[in-house]
């Protein structure tokens, strides 16, 4: 338990951002984060029948939604994060859960979904596959989508050290927003990432 607690600590991306094994009780920025998703997105903290984590990363909404909902699948591309997320997986007994080792471009799944959570992560859906990332989703959304990311290439450009190409220019709010009603969803709300300044919360709805 000590050797996966210190793990987890030592991988968490950004630092001082992690939970306690045994209890989940968040801890340093992880606390804060969740502080502003509970403002912004409390649909994230209800039970569902279905709960998939894109980007699941050190697993803390997973491990969450095992307690409260009945089905949970983590995507993650990182092979260290899954291996770790396992492991706690088996500390925890956590029978409902499912960790898949992929990228979303890489994920075919008929199956559909009560709550989609992609933290800090759906820019990274976009640039792999454009704004078709949005049609997966709709295929596989059965109610509400809860995502956090900046909302403007420019920031990618500037920040995340993006290639200033099409791509990048064409993510905007506004196009955002096209593509959201274009594939049959609604914004519920949008506030600010408890984090990280560029980033806003974003609730839709199917």
């Amino acid at each position: 338990m000590n050797k996966i607690q210190q793990t987890l600590n030592a991988i968490s991306y950004p630092q001082n951002y992690y939970y306690d094994i045994e209890t989940l009780e968040p801890i340093g920025l992880l606390k804060k984060r969740l502080e502003a998703f509970k403002i912004g997105a409390p649909e994230l903290f209800k039970s569902y029948n279905s709960f998939l984590d894109i980007g699941s990363s050190i697993g803390y909404f997973l491990f969450y939604h095992s307690l409260k909902s009945k089905k949970v699948v983590g995507i993650e591309p990182e092979s260290g994060a899954v291996d770790l997320c396992l492991q706690i997986k088996k500390i925890r007994r956590s029978i409902n859960l499912e960790i898949i080792n992929s990228k979303f471009s890489q994920y075919e799944s008929e199956d559909k979904f009560d709550l989609i959570f992609i933290g800090n992560a759906f820019h990274y859906l976009y640039k792999d596959e454009g704004w078709i990332v949005l049609q997966k989703l709709a295929k596989i959304s059965n109610n509400f989508i809860v995502m956090e990311f900046p909302m403007e290439g420019k920031h990618l450009i500037e920040i995340g050290g993006w290639k200033e190409d099409e791509t990048t220019r064409d993510f905007t709010e506004k196009r955002f927003k096209e593509e959201v009603k274009k594939n049959s969803f609604e914004i519920i709300r949008t506030s600010r990432s408890g984090t990280m300044g560029d980033r806003k919360i974003v609730v839709i709805k199917k």
